[in-house]
């Protein structure tokens, strides 16, 4: 048994959950487009840590996935592990970003 697999994939659920969650309260709130989008603007702090997460998350993406193509082809542990770790802090970087345009978009 990958006893590694099993952290992992727990892992995955319990920042799953919240990421769902926070995603169906902005969906929820984003009805009113005029002041969905002036919130962006008047809490700009927010939102610049919201564009942070975002990118965070995508240079995690972009780090797991050459992980993932070097564990490929040379077959090391090390690589699926190093990998797996970063998927999760990639998903870190997602909920944090989710959660703050959650409270960008909640009234007030």
């Amino acid at each position: 048994m990958d006893y590694f697999m099993a952290f992992r994939e727990t892992v995955y659920m319990l920042l799953g959950l919240p990421i769902i969650f926070y995603g169906v309260k902005i969906l929820l709130r984003l009805g009113n487009v005029t002041v969905s989008s002036s919130r962006l603007f008047l809490r700009g702090d927010r939102f610049l840590k919201f564009l942070g997460d975002l990118f965070f998350f995508s240079l995690s993406c972009l780090v797991f996935a050459v992980l993932l193509y070097l564990w490929w082809l040379t077959n090391l542990e090390v690589l699926r592990i190093s990998g797996g770790l970063i998927s999760i802090l990639a998903l870190t970087f997602l909920l944090s970003a989710v959660r703050n345009l959650s409270l960008i978009v909640e009234a007030r």
